[in-house]
């Protein structure tokens, strides 16, 4: 889930196959072999939907406008505030976010999530897609870095996300902010930065992905 004018749209499906395809080559324990992944923010679902088998996957969602498509795509998703961490699941492995792309909300969420890390011992990966400015501002590192230390990884992509569905590149850059178990983090005092190559993706993804983008439901205020 992240956000543009009406405050929605589903996450770009070519950045959630580019984070899987890192994670399966670097951490691929993340993807459901050591825990559920829990998307907080979930609209739709099709960011879990892309990243780890049904199985895995744990979502809460305040609207009840998408729990007709959430359901197709996770079995018994939470409706709630994401932000109330007494609503999240307790034996969480990934945390993975596209919260709506506004400073406040963006930082929140993360913050949300990091603190329930830093509770089960840092043992819980979170990561976190937003706007580079976002993760490059004196909120981010005030409010999480200072707090909660580095993420281990940025991630970038060598492609302009489309956050309306119309295969049209956002003019703004995106990027994971990704900070890793504690039992796997690597020790470097700085973020690695890796940049991810343009995913193929099954097209028939992308026509989904534009079909949800195009028709928001009426009454989401994310």
């Amino acid at each position: 889930m992240g956000s543009r004018k009406d405050a929605y749209y589903p996450t770009d499906v070519r950045a959630v196959v580019a984070l899987r395809s890192f994670l399966a080559r670097r951490y691929p324990y993340l993807l459901g072999e050591w825990g559920p992944v829990l998307d907080a923010c979930a609209g739709y679902g099709g960011l879990l939907e892309h990243l780890v088998d049904r199985t895995h996957r744990r979502a809460i969602e305040r609207a009840p406008e998408l729990f007709p498509e959430l359901r197709t795509r996770v079995d018994q998703p939470i409706q709630g505030d994401g932000l109330d961490v007494a609503l999240w699941p307790d034996d969480i492995a990934l945390v993975v976010l596209n919260p709506p792309h506004d400073t406040k909300t963006q930082t929140a969420f993360a913050r949300v999530a990091l603190e329930y890390r830093r509770e089960w011992s840092n043992e819980v990966g979170v990561a976190v897609l937003g706007l580079g400015t976002w993760a490059r501002s004196q909120t981010f590192q005030r409010e999480l870095v200072d707090a909660f230390g580095r993420p281990d990884w940025t991630l970038g992509h060598a492609f302009r996300l489309s956050c309306d569905g119309s295969g049209r590149g956002d003019s703004r850059t995106h990027e994971w902010s990704l900070w890793l178990p504690a039992s796997c983090a690597h020790r470097d005092p700085w973020t690695r930065l890796e940049v991810m190559p343009c995913p193929d993706v099954d097209e028939a993804a992308l026509e989904t992905h534009a079909r949800l983008a195009a028709c928001p439901p009426t009454g989401v205020a994310l």
